[in-house]
């Protein structure tokens, strides 16, 4: 889709809290555990060298596909 539609389709806010967005890169894939289910949270214990980790607050209407490219 082209950026235009793809932000028109997909408007709905988020609902929850915004957690893991991780990107594998080049390299071996990220070897990833689950620290705490309940809370979510995860920890890379290897290759974390070949990923990318978002690490940027939300804006509260959500994470657009421009904003994540603009990024790197």
């Amino acid at each position: 889709m082209q950026e235009l539609e793809y932000e028109r389709r997909f408007t709905k806010l988020p609902s929850g809290s915004f957690k893991n967005l991780i990107f594998a890169a080049d390299g071996p894939k990220p070897q990833i555990v689950l620290r705490d289910a309940v809370n979510n949270d995860v920890e890379i214990v290897r290759n974390a060298d070949n990923c990318l980790v978002f690490t940027d607050s939300l804006p509260p209407y959500g994470l657009t596909w421009r904003q994540m490219v603009s990024c790197g």
